[in-house]
């Protein structure tokens, strides 16, 4: 007899609305998950609070920014592997470092994003996949030019941050067909 044959249906009963609180619980984290937006940045804080205002204010959504979250004793990594949870992550790209090839030397010298923001794009990339990050770049330095981006992703399309604010129909057309609801 199958475990389930009850007579009563009380067995039946139970697993039901098990799998009804079950599903719940699911519907529940998806819909925190699925408002919820790690900002990875650099040292350009006008373009993170832009970003960040436009997430919050304007779209309603949950921006986390890790330097916002509490501490709790936890180490970096362990405060960022936290928080990380998230539906999409949004990488800020903007030149605020110098780097050259050692071959080159300094004459070749050209404006680069921090490291750490290469490594938490990175870290998204593996973590959530290509399809769930969305990279914003502010395209140049006046002492050095063009920001370089790392070459080694040239295929994830990147979305210049500019002055007219057309990066934000971009966003919001990435963030929907990642199953966010936004206007």
């Amino acid at each position: 007899m199958s475990e389930f044959f009850d007579p009563r249906g009380t067995k039946m009963e139970q697993w039901k609305k098990r799998t009804k609180t079950l599903l719940r619980k699911a519907k529940e984290l998806i819909k925190e998950r699925i408002t919820d937006i790690f900002i990875v940045h650099g040292h350009n804080n006008q373009m993170r609070e832009q970003v960040e205002n436009y997430i919050k204010c304007e779209l309603g959504l949950n921006p986390i920014i890790l330097f916002k979250q509490p501490n709790i004793g936890r180490t970096i990594i362990e405060k960022f592997e936290k928080y990380s949870n998230v539906g999409v992550a949004i990488i800020l790209v903007s030149p605020d470092d110098i780097g050259y090839s050692k071959e080159q030397g300094p004459g070749k010298a050209k404006a680069r994003a921090r490291q750490n923001v290469i490594l938490e794009l990175g870290y998204f990339i593996a973590k959530l996949g290509r399809e769930n990050v969305i990279v914003l770049y502010l395209s140049e330095n006046e002492e050095f030019g063009e920001i370089e981006l790392p070459s080694d992703i040239h295929s994830v399309l990147y979305i210049h941050f500019d002055e007219e604010g057309s990066w934000k129909e971009k966003i919001v057309q990435e963030l929907r067909s990642n199953g966010f609801e936004v206007d």
